[in-house]
């Protein structure tokens, strides 16, 4: 027989009954936030200005003394977000303040995603790059780490993230350098329990559902495309011509320029 709910609210209890699915997230604690005292003093469409200190050189004494150079990188506060949800009085007075301390949790969390997916899109802006093997392997860490030790990054520990999707991940749980012992040691025992890959060559492993996937530009063909004029340092557009030039970039593609 069903039940005859009477002034009881359904919908208070179709809530209850459902299971709150979360992603994993995790990249936006991961990102520096030491400019938040900067970002006080703005709003949404101006610009950080970030202090860059000089690049000197060593020079054999006695030496002429060297111009300082103190330029600033700028972020711009691009983003001001956030999640609304209303109530009718008489909806408030059927369900009470539960249906509010229900909704902040997923209020929260959608930010929350919301920020992690935009964090995630920002590889467009990174040039360097290493192409995963098409099986897991080890040097599909290790790769990445000597990109990163070339172009001069403070590999601290602790402070750099491996951010991977599920199927990277799952690959790499399988490998035996990692899950095994006789591999890992006592760390890829526990890897085997917790399903958590943990520290791998110095980088902090972690899975996120928002890893981005990029499908570069059809059709480029090139065979040593070149710059047309002089550009200066931080120039927004410049313009490459090839004899054999075609197709079209996209943002996020990486590409050498003849010479340099």
């Amino acid at each position: 027989m069903s039940n005859t709910l009477g002034v009881y609210n359904p919908i208070f209890y179709a809530q209850e009954a459902l299971i709150l699915l979360e992603k994993a997230l995790g990249m936006a604690s991961r990102v520096h936030r030491g400019y938040d005292e900067e970002r006080r003093a703005f709003r949404k469409g101006e610009y950080v200005n970030i202090r860059k200190p000089s690049t000197l050189t060593a020079q054999n004494a006695p030496a002429t003394a060297e111009d300082l150079d103190t330029e600033t990188v700028q972020l711009q506060l691009a983003y001001w977000r956030e999640v609304k949800f209303k109530l009718t009085d008489k909806e408030l007075s059927f369900t009470g303040e539960r249906i509010i301390e229900d909704h902040i949790r997923p209020a929260a969390y959608a930010l929350a995603d919301d920020i992690d997916q935009k964090l995630a899109t920002l590889y467009k802006d990174i040039p360097w790059y290493y192409d995963l093997n098409s099986t897991a392997e080890v040097g599909d860490i290790t790769g990445p780490r000597k990109i990163l030790f070339n172009n001069a990054v403070p590999l601290e520990l602790g402070r750099v993230h491996y951010m991977m999707d599920g199927t990277l991940e799952e690959s790499m749980l399988k490998l035996s350098a990692f899950s095994q012992n006789q591999g890992a040691g006592d760390a890829g025992v526990l890897t085997q329990l917790r399903g958590h890959l943990g520290l791998k060559f110095g980088l902090e492993c972690f899975s996120n559902q928002n890893v981005q996937s990029h499908t570069a530009g059809a059709g480029i063909t090139a065979s040593a495309a070149k710059v047309s004029g002089a550009h200066a340092a931080g120039a927004t557009s410049i313009t490459i011509y090839d004899t054999s030039l075609t197709g079209a970039l996209k943002a996020g593609d990486s590409f050498v320029i003849a010479g340099n």
